[in-house]
């Protein structure tokens, strides 16, 4: 089995696990701590977006591994796919952000909240899928992903330096 293949079975199992993750997320009860995070209803809008591109990525993916398909509808496959990735990737960000700047009922960063997609982890495999699908030189591939992991680790750094030096800052 292709190294590409096996990925897009991870991929495939990641975004089950998130799909249900993210519902458990949305059916918080009001006694759990992140009740009043997950009531939000901006937080709500991303996480229903979040599992509808789930669940699109997961058809886009799994289409990938039928035979019959030709050459054109695979490359618009490929092209709805990237989209789909970023978007995704967008939606994790700006959970994070949302979460960092504005008053949710909830503290995301003493709270070590877990965004949608498991945050940093999703937003990382994501890039991973898309730069294993695209047609770059092996070098100029690697040289990307080095680089987009160390940039992921410095925002993850800077966004949320509460969680990483386990400090709290009053604000």
């Amino acid at each position: 089995m292709k190294s590409s293949k096996l990925f897009s079975i991870v991929i495939l199992v990641f975004l089950i696990i998130s799909i249900l993750t993210n519902i458990g997320s949305l059916t918080s009860k009001l006694y759990e701590p992140n009740y009043n995070y997950f009531i939000n209803p901006r937080i709500i809008s991303i996480y229903i977006s979040v599992i509808i591109f789930d669940l699109f990525l997961f058809v886009l993916i799994a289409i990938t591994f039928h035979n019959n398909i030709s050459k054109t509808q695979l490359k618009l496959n490929k092209k709805i796919t990237f989209a789909t990735i970023i978007a995704l990737i967008c939606f994790i960000w700006l959970e994070i952000i949302l979460g960092l700047t504005e008053y949710n009922g909830f503290d995301v960063r003493q709270n070590g909240l877990i965004v949608n997609n498991w945050g940093i982890i999703g937003s990382i495999l994501f890039f991973i899928y898309f730069f294993n699908m695209t047609d770059i030189n092996k070098l100029a591939k690697y040289s990307l992903l080095i680089f987009v992991l160390l940039l992921h680790i410095f925002l993850y750094l800077v966004l949320t330096p509460v969680n990483i030096l386990n400090l709290t800052f009053s604000t």
